[in-house]
């Protein structure tokens, strides 16, 4: 875990605020060449949030360069606020980590390119006007001090409130854990297995699958990208985390167009309860409203396919358009935010006003609730 520099730079400077993050490790660690533990030693209770939004934005980091971001988010947790307006307006973070954090065994060569290759990212997104799409370098300046094994690195200003906020969804789990994953597959996947612990399952279509996984110009054939790809991932979340997942497939005819991964989860550390943003499934309700005819009834009748309770005319009636249909896209809005236990019997709710296997409810209100909290 880090200090916060107690270095006179460290201050506010008129109206702008600067901050210096030093992790332990720069000053407990040995200098490069010299015998490194086998492992980096980390609270086993470190939990890091990561905003959903970065970890679509990030889905193409390298496994070091991810690790590294990692470590960032750590450091920013207690800066990081589920309430927008309760961000402060930073002008500049800065960050030092000692290189065994990240990698052991190094060569200079190694950190040195890791270096190089995190100043040159860039991130590009869609602010919450969705009117205005920005593209710009995270880390701006970068250094690797050879004699101290030291990275340092300066976040640019206008990157810091997608680190900080919550607002619009966050993936928690084990610093540790994400740290010890060693395939870049099962590093990107880990953050959505643990950002579905609640709902058990995680459903996701294969195009979309492949995007997140940088997959889509690969493995063309399924049998290829589960033996390449989703297997061995899901070995190492398996044998190295506190979940457990297996993984199932949704087809249409023969063609396979989804997959279900079923999630059991064995830790019992705490963590913050999330805030279900009405605004922002106002705003991703909007979107979809505003797909071409074609692609917006290939979205409703793939999202369709997951809720296996539903009979056929139920989603017939769905597909029919007006109130049911407005129903079923905000209630799956909220059933993707992970923040559902029970998506069918919610779906069921949210649609049909029953409860309890087809009951009909008597205190039903639509818009009830999530497992997390609606702002």
């Amino acid at each position: 875990m880090a200090k916060i520099s107690q270095d006179p730079a460290v201050q506010e400077r008129g109206t702008q605020l600067t901050l210096d993050f030093v992790s332990t490790t720069v000053s407990s660690y040995p200098k490069p060449g010299k015998p490194t533990p086998a492992t980096v030693p980390h609270s086993s209770n470190t939990l890091v949030r990561e905003p959903l939004l970065l970890l679509e934005i990030t889905k193409n980091f390298s496994l070091l360069e991810r690790r590294l971001y990692i470590l960032v988010l750590r450091e920013l947790k207690n800066l990081q606020k589920i309430e927008r307006e309760q961000i402060q307006p930073w002008t500049e973070l800065r960050f030092q980590f000692h290189y065994s954090e990240i990698i052991n065994g190094h060569t200079n060569a190694s950190i040195k390119a890791l270096v190089d290759k995190i100043r040159m990212r860039d991130i590009s997104w869609t602010d919450h006007d969705n009117q205005t799409y920005k593209s710009v370098v995270i880390f701006p300046e970068t250094e690797y001090q050879r004699n101290k094994g030291t990275i340092m690195l300066t976040m640019y200003h206008k990157v810091i409130p997608l680190f900080l906020d919550l607002s619009r969804g966050f993936s928690t789990y084990q610093l540790e854990l994400a740290l010890a994953l060693t395939s870049d597959y099962a590093q990107v996947i880990y953050p959505y297995i643990a950002r579905f612990r609640k709902t058990k399952v995680w459903r996701i279509s294969i195009d979309e699958f492949r995007r997140i996984v940088r997959a889509e110009d690969k493995y063309k054939n399924f049998a290829h990208l589960r033996q390449n790809v989703i297997d061995p991932a899901l070995a190492q979340i398996n044998a190295m985390t506190d979940y457990k997942v297996k993984v199932k497939t949704k087809l249409q005819g023969r063609a396979i167009i989804g997959l279900e991964f079923s999630i059991s989860y064995t830790s019992t550390l705490t963590e913050p309860e999330e805030v279900v943003s009405k605004e922002d499934i106002a705003q991703q309700l909007d979107v979809i409203l505003g797909m071409e005819p074609t692609a917006a009834a290939e979205y409703v009748a793939r999202e369709l396919s997951y809720y296996s309770s539903l009979t056929q005319d139920q989603k017939n009636q769905i597909l029919a358009g007006g109130e049911k249909l407005m129903s079923f896209l905000r209630a799956n809005l909220y059933v993707q935010t992970g923040n559902v236990n029970n998506p069918d019997a919610y779906m069921a709710e949210a649609v049909f006003h029953f409860k309890d296997k087809g009951k009909k409810s008597k205190d039903f209100v639509y818009d009830a609730q999530p497992t997390g909290r609606i702002k």
